[in-house]
């Protein structure tokens, strides 16, 4: 029909916005649910100005995320007014999208040129883009991820950045960095700080009485747990030890440290956090029946794998450790061969 002289055709646009505003919440929360939180906020919440206030409140966010995954979220009390929920639940969903088909949305790829014994030790640097693996053959492998291609087998043999047995004496068994420094720790009783900007270069080694099995590592102050129970602080910058100190009964496995603490894990079944500011212990807490081998901290999320596969979760907020939650059998494995398309 000509309209031309009439009054304008209303929007189709608009009809669309206006339909969608007139909906109940509850339908519209409906609706959201066969979307994906990304193009729930990037894409719906454009629509109009009722859809973007509706899917603004943290209500929305709070509802989809229960209703996913039901279990307490997070699983350690947040402050609710600074807390990121649409962000969250987009992280949250992104992350299950990624491990709940690796077929579909990783790409899995495998590395072996020069490395002929068992791997204890791996360590994602620079970003992501370089891995570096210790073996019981005391190679050090340094490679390039990037130029690693799942269909091209001979990307192995162009990948590699650092191949060497000439670091260490001992099993390579932990490793950190520092920007382009690989920090390594072996069963020969040493650390080595490698500068993978001069070629592999070992600048500086620090050394012990005892195997080093863990490693904490950042620009001024770095720090070990050995095999004889010690936790030592050295200079990464000097090479020079700074302290030596024993609060464990067994040998030190693992470490994690922050600006304020740093928590160690050890075969006599306990975790301690240690005050750096104030020099001393702050907190120790036994695990009842296994000893922790792995850790990993998020803001106040002190997660530690046990040597039975358990994943114990603990609150360290304001210095403190409180056992919040374990999930049985976990299999605490650090999987590398993996990274998203």
């Amino acid at each position: 029909m000509d309209n031309s002289k009439g009054a304008p055709e209303a929007d189709v646009t608009d009809l669309y916005c206006d339909f969608l505003d007139d909906f109940p919440s509850e339908i519209l929360f409906h609706i959201c649910s066969f979307l994906d939180a990304k193009t729930i906020w990037r894409t719906l919440s454009r629509v109009s100005q009722g859809l973007h206030d509706l899917l603004s409140s943290d209500r929305f966010w709070k509802i989809r995320i229960s209703k996913r995954w039901p279990q307490k979220y997070p699983a350690i009390p947040v402050n609710q007014k600074e807390f990121d929920w649409k962000s969250a639940c987009e992280a949250r969903e992104e992350q299950s999208r990624l491990w709940s088909s690796d077929a579909e949305a990783m790409e899995n790829v495998i590395y072996r040129e020069g490395i002929f014994a068992p791997v204890d030790s791996v360590h994602l640097m620079k970003g992501n883009d370089m891995l570096a693996a210790g073996s019981r053959d005391r190679y050090i492998n340094v490679i390039r991820l990037s130029d690693l291609k799942a269909d091209d087998p001979s990307s192995e043999k162009n990948c590699s950045l650092l191949s060497s047995d000439k670091t260490h004496k001992g099993w390579i068994w932990c490793m950190k960095s520092i920007d382009n420094t690989l920090v390594t720790g072996s069963w020969d009783s040493s650390v080595a700080m490698t500068d993978m900007g001069a070629g592999g270069a070992v600048m500086r080694r620090v050394k012990c009485k005892s195997a080093v099995l863990c490693l904490h590592c950042d620009h001024d102050v770095s720090f070990m747990g050995t095999y004889n129970k010690s936790v030592i602080q050295f200079d990464p910058r000097t090479a020079e030890t700074i302290s030596n100190k024993s609060y464990h009964s067994g040998p030190v496995l693992s470490m994690i440290g922050s600006e304020n603490y740093l928590i160690t894990g050890s075969e006599d079944s306990t975790i301690v956090i240690f005050d750096r500011k104030a020099d001393e212990v702050l907190h120790k807490y036994k695990l009842p029946a296994s000893y922790p081998v792995a850790m990993g901290i998020d803001r106040e999320e002190l997660w530690v794998g046990d040597h039975e596969g358990n994943l114990h979760l603990f609150d360290v907020s304001d210095g403190h450790i409180e056992y919040v939650q374990v999930c049985i059998s976990c299999f605490i494995l650090l999987k590398c061969t993996v990274r998203p398309r």
